[in-house]
């Protein structure tokens, strides 16, 4: 039997919060495909920070994101992906002496990563405040039921269409912001699909092998 604490609880989460968020995941969700470029701002401790482009490709359980981020004057590239078999991440060189890497997880259930997009953040806070600002939705939830989460995630989507535009999450004094610059539906699946032809300079490390190493171009 719910408690009228749980009952209080559960009403801090606004029925109209839960609506657009539906909207927006059935919105950004599109069985083609999704292709997003995004920027991305990170702040730590407020005297470090790092602005970088992401670029997202969703597709079902697929995903694939390339970012470029600029830390202290030097430009820094990943990717991460996950076609829906194993998952990968790349790590291009930092020094000269050093050699691109990828690692490979041979596990097809997609982690949810630092950066993703949270459609569930209804289910992830106990509070949740929503206003109307510039023609969009902005939804700001704290109170998180879990303490491995911020503890303040803002969520705004345009109302016209109930596509995303921006994220903020603030943990302390740590944090970042994602905001869309355009967005795409239908991708192709080869874009997908994890190619070593991509990388024919990386070490592939196989974390279900015990780590064994071989060149990405075999």
């Amino acid at each position: 039997m719910l408690s009228i604490a749980g009952i209080v609880a559960c009403a801090q989460i606004p029925a109209e919060v839960e609506t657009v968020l539906k909207k927006c995941a059935e919105k950004m969700q599109n069985p083609a495909g999704l292709e997003m470029d995004m920027k991305l701002n990170v702040k730590a401790l407020a005297v470090f920070s790092m602005t970088g482009n992401m670029k997202l490709y969703a597709k079902g359980s697929k995903s694939l994101a390339k970012m470029n981020m600029k830390i202290l004057g030097r430009e820094i590239r990943t990717e991460t992906g996950n076609d829906g078999k194993e998952q990968w991440i790349y790590k291009p060189s930092v020094k000269e002496s050093d050699k691109d890497t990828i690692i490979i997880i041979n596990d097809p259930e997609k982690k949810k990563g630092e950066f993703d997009l949270d459609f569930d953040l209804n289910n992830e806070y106990r509070k949740a405040k929503m206003k109307e600002k510039n023609g969009r939705y902005e939804i700001t939830f704290t109170d998180p039921k879990d303490k491995e989460m911020p503890g303040k995630t803002i969520m705004v989507i345009n109302k016209s269409d109930y596509t995303f535009h921006e994220m903020t999450v603030k943990d302390g004094a740590n944090g970042f912001t994602m905001t869309a610059t355009k967005i795409k539906f239908g991708v192709s699946d080869a874009i997908l699909t994890f190619d070593a032809k991509r990388y024919p300079n990386a070490i592939v490390v196989r974390r279900d092998t015990e780590y064994k190493q071989e060149k990405a171009s075999k």
